[in-house]
């Protein structure tokens, strides 16, 4: 699936900064953790007997290393939503 590989791609690219940066860890494998993020993506949001889920912002802390660099990257936490709503 085309769409499927660039989008690996392109996380696989986005994760390589991060780890350069000191933003997740610098023995990261990023090829293995990209697809791995976008199964866990998939099995939230397409499953049909979970609860539907919405995105939320992330307004807690993350602890940092020292090697890390402050700032929100919009960070956002998975939330079931009321099926009433």
């Amino acid at each position: 699936m085309p769409v499927l590989t660039e989008g690996t791609a392109m996380i696989v690219s986005y994760l390589t900064i991060e780890r350069e940066r000191g933003r997740i860890a610098a023995d990261a494998d990023v090829s293995i953790l990209a697809p791995t993020l976008i199964g866990a993506g998939h099995l939230l949001f397409a499953d049909r007997e979970s609860p539907r889920r919405r995105l939320e912002p992330f307004t807690g802390s993350w602890p940092r290393s020292s090697s890390a660099q402050g700032g929100d990257h919009g960070v956002a936490v998975v939330a079931d939503v009321d099926e009433a709503s």
